[in-house]
């Protein structure tokens, strides 16, 4: 069924809301989908659409009043372990009490041997702690899917690596901010049968010497990248909230909308913000992401969530709610308008559109300029071409 949208066609872009506490939004985003072809025979990763994510989660941050300038991102071939290292250094640096961080990975996930400094001098961070001798790890861009006699796990991004650098992130910026972490990837099976996408985030491949031996004498089955974060661990730190595609035992699908692949739990996160209202909690953001993946996946695959106190409100109580309105980006003609409403808003093709002057306060109470309908969408705009002659001056919106 059609809907009729309310658009304000003066209003250009979103109203800006005060953060609260005065604190400042900072956001890492790493995506690798165009992984290369290794040398030597070795087996190679299969390309994903974690550009499409990037372009998704860094276009809802920005609606989310993080500032361009203090979302660093990633991307394919700069989205290597030794770079990572380094940004989150650089990172360290820039952050203040009561400050929001934001960490996004979408890419393939592996599970490595579990190793420590000593063996892999190469690595840093790393710490022989896994009762099933294994680490579960980011597959960056230079990542090997099988272990090499010469390879110290140096272009894998370890579990224990990730958790060192949240750690020293939630001290910075104290029990007054929030460190939110979405990792778009497993390490678990290969399997695509049944499913509407064959690209997989992940491998049941383990990257670990010939003849490893791996004990399995933890009984949770179900513990995976999340193993080595640790929440409530000093009253000092930062509270963080951890969202995982997909359970340890569970393949990470990519999802097709509009023509165009994505993340599942990156799609379906974006989306779920949207839908949220002003005094929402992460509590109430994972049940819309849950909510979203059974209905897709048919109860094959549960995106998981693990925090300090699961009701404590996102972005710190400075979540951005939709506006009950799109804003007219740009006049492309006087028959076709480009507005900031797509299809992570509800808006889909050959819905009607209902355009007001910015002064209306309700689709109810004022008179139409004109109507149209939904010719073009992408997730967050569409093209609306017109049904009915606009009359007005096209520069009111340029």
């Amino acid at each position: 069924m059609h809907i009729q949208s309310f658009v304000s066609f003066l209003s250009l872009g979103m109203l800006s809301f005060l953060s609260t506490f005065g604190q400042s939004n900072h956001a890492l985003i790493v995506a690798v989908g165009d992984y290369p072809v290794l040398k030597n025979d070795q087996r190679s990763w299969i390309d994903l659409s974690s550009i499409n994510d990037y372009e998704l989660i860094q276009d809802l941050l920005l609606k989310q009043n993080f500032e361009h300038e203090k979302i660093t991102v990633l991307l394919d071939a700069k989205a290597t372990a030794a770079n990572l290292h380094f940004t989150f250094d650089s990172i360290l640096t820039t952050l203040s009490q009561g400050d929001v961080f934001y960490f996004h990975y979408s890419g393939h996930g592996q599970q490595v041997i579990d190793a420590d400094q000593r063996r892999f001098p190469k690595s840093k961070h790393l710490r022989k702690d896994e009762e099933d001798g294994l680490d579960e790890a980011l597959a960056l861009y230079k990542a090997p899917i099988d272990f090499t006699d010469n390879y110290e796990l140096e272009e894998h991004f370890i579990d224990d690596q990730l958790s060192y650098y949240l750690d020293r992130i939630r001290e910075q910026i104290g029990p007054r901010g929030q460190v939110v972490v979405v990792i778009d990837a497993c390490h678990s099976g290969t399997s695509t049968r049944g499913i509407e996408s064959s690209k997989v985030r992940g491998t049941n491949a383990i990257c670990a010497p010939k003849g490893y031996k791996v004990s399995f004498l933890s009984k949770d089955l179900t513990i995976g990248f999340d193993a080595d974060f640790e929440y409530g661990k000093s009253p000092n730190q930062a509270k963080m909230f951890a969202f995982f595609g997909c359970k340890a035992t569970q393949t990470n699908c990519e999802i097709s909308e509009n023509g165009k692949n994505y993340g599942s739990l990156s799609y379906y996160f974006a989306s779920s913000v949207l839908e949220l209202k002003n005094k929402a909690s992460y509590q109430n953001l994972y049940s819309k992401i849950n909510g979203h993946m059974l209905l897709r996946f048919h109860n094959k695959q549960h995106p998981v969530i693990e925090g300090d106190n699961l009701d404590e409100l996102i972005f710190n109580g400075g979540l951005v709610r939709q506006q009950p309105f799109f804003n007219v980006l740009k006049f492309q003609s006087r028959t076709k308008i480009k507005i900031d409403g797509g299809i992570l808003n509800g808006v889909q093709l050959g819905d009607s559109v209902g355009l007001y002057a910015n002064s209306a306060l309700s689709s109810n109470e004022s008179e139409q300029i004109c109507i149209g309908v939904v010719s073009e969408v992408d997730a967050y705009s569409a093209t609306v071409f017109f049904t009915s002659r606009y009359l007005g001056a096209l520069s009111a919106a340029a």
